[in-house]
């Protein structure tokens, strides 16, 4: 069993550092989205890395995200772990963000472990779990016009 499999058997609660935008698109049921950067700040470090770069990107970002602000949303995720201890951390490709996230926290006095790859290797390996479990399974189409029965027929 993988690291991912063991989240989801065991229901870990998943802090998702992603933007609220990234989180309505696509999160998992047992996840709360404790946003490192709102999507108004991640448009502009977004904007700021294709034009300058990483570095200046998170110089940005760290600009941005500061003093009361990054207090507050450590605070956030704070209160989160200490009521859900065994909860893990994600970004997007487990990169950056979900690094300076678990920094913040360390820095703050607690730990908390990041998911390697973050949120496309989690989805890819629950869709490589439903891949394998659809394989293994035989399916009969039930098919025809509507008023032909088929809804008696599933149910007998």
């Amino acid at each position: 069993m993988n690291e991912i499999d063991s989240l989801f058997l065991n229901g870990v609660p998943l802090i998702d550092v992603r933007a609220p935008v990234e989180f309505a698109a696509g999160h998992f049921q047992n996840s709360v989205n404790l946003p490192i950067m709102n999507d108004e700040e991640r448009k502009q470090v977004g904007t700021c890395y294709k034009e300058k770069g990483q570095a200046a990107a998170v110089e940005l970002g760290n600009q941005l995200v500061s003093g009361k602000t990054k207090e507050e949303r450590i605070q956030t995720c704070l209160n989160f772990i200490q009521s859900h201890p065994e909860a893990r951390l994600y970004c997007a490709r487990g990169g950056l963000r979900s690094r300076i996230s678990v920094e913040w926290i360390k820095n703050a006095g607690a730990t908390l472990e990041r998911i390697t790859g973050g949120y496309k290797a989690i989805r890819t390996r629950l869709i490589e779990i439903q891949e394998e479990r659809v394989r293994d399974q035989d399916f009969l189409v039930v098919a025809g016009k509507t008023g032909s029965g088929k809804t008696n027929f599933i149910h007998s």
